[in-house]
């Protein structure tokens, strides 16, 4: 019965310090996008149908996510809100995920230096935030079961 009771003390002890630190760092990004500081970040959109990308360069503020720097460069997204978990988007500028062919819209983060390609983004659409001179594509591509198929390096 100690163990138990020393389990739940310390789920709720954990508990709140993610809470708390969520709700901090939340609080740090909102300071830190009213700076407006610019930022230049390289934003793509692909498909893997016909292997291009159509490029939006621009400026940011600092503490900017990846979803508001779509809707800054103009782009019609639809997207389901899973609260806490996030955007995931549905279409972009009117071409929708295709469940019955497993064709989805997912967002690549450009490696650069020695590894020189791409990685799949890590979190979703407006939990993700850019950092200066990133470049990141969104690809319409197939899902082969495990991942989607990346941009060209």
């Amino acid at each position: 019965m100690p163990i138990a009771l020393a389990f739940v003390v310390l789920t709720i002890v954990f508990g709140s310090l993610s809470a708390y630190l969520y709700t901090q760092n939340a609080s740090l990004r909102q300071e830190v996008a009213s700076l407006n500081v610019p930022i230049k970040v390289n934003l793509g959109i692909g498909s893997y149908t016909n292997k291009s990308i159509e490029w939006y360069n621009m400026s940011v503020s600092e503490g900017y996510n990846l979803y508001q720097a779509m809707v800054k460069a103009g782009w019609r997204i639809n997207y389901t809100n899973y609260g806490i978990e996030g955007y995931y988007i549905t279409a972009i500028n009117g071409l929708s995920n295709n469940n019955s062919a497993s064709t989805y819209w997912t967002y690549w983060v450009y490696l650069g230096g020695t590894q020189n390609c791409w990685a799949e983004g890590p979190s979703a659409a407006n939990t993700y935030y850019l950092l200066p001179n990133e470049t990141v594509v969104w690809y319409y591509s197939p899902f082969n079961g495990t991942t989607s198929v990346p941009p060209p390096c």
